[in-house]
C-alpha cells in the first residue's frame, strides 16, 4: 500500500493539512460478528479527505489469520507519526510480524468507506 500511496495521487485531496492523506497500519486479534468470529488481522488503510468534504475516506486492505497469532500483540502506526514515509516503512519492518509473511490469510477484504 505504501508504494500505491507514492505512485497514485487522488484528485481533489485537500492538501491544506498534513494529515489529509496518510497511511495507517494496524494489527491485532479482534472479534468479528458472524462466521468470522475471533481473528488476527493485519490492516493497511489509506485515509484521505477531499476538498470541500467534512468526511474522511478510507481505503483498507485487511488480511485475516487464525487467532493463534494473538501472541504477536496489537498496535497501530500512522505514517504522519514519522518524519518520512521511508521511516514509517522501516519501523513496520522492525515489528515481530514476519511469521505471517509466508502464510496465506484465511480471508482478504478491500473496502472503501467514509468515516
Amino acid at each position: 500500500m505504501s508504494q500505491f500511496y507514492l505512485d497514485t495521487s487522488i484528485a481533489s485531496i485537500d492538501t491544506s493539512a498534513y494529515d489529509n492523506d496518510m497511511l495507517l497500519f494496524q494489527w491485532g486479534t479482534y472479534y468479528y460478528e458472524g462466521e468470522m468470529g475471533r481473528q488476527f488481522c493485519l490492516d493497511v488503510t489509506r485515509q484521505f479527505q477531499l476538498e470541500g468534504e467534512e468526511e474522511f475516506w478510507q481505503l483498507s486492505c485487511s488480511l485475516y489469520y487464525p487467532p493463534e497469532y494473538d501472541a504477536l500483540g496489537a498496535g497501530s502506526c500512522w505514517s504522519v507519526e514519522c518524519e518520512t514515509l521511508q521511516d514509517w516503512r522501516r519501523g513496520l519492518n522492525r515489528l515481530e510480524l514476519a511469521t505471517l509473511a509466508n502464510l496465506l490469510p484465511s480471508q482478504v477484504k478491500i473496502i472503501l468507506s467514509a468515516t
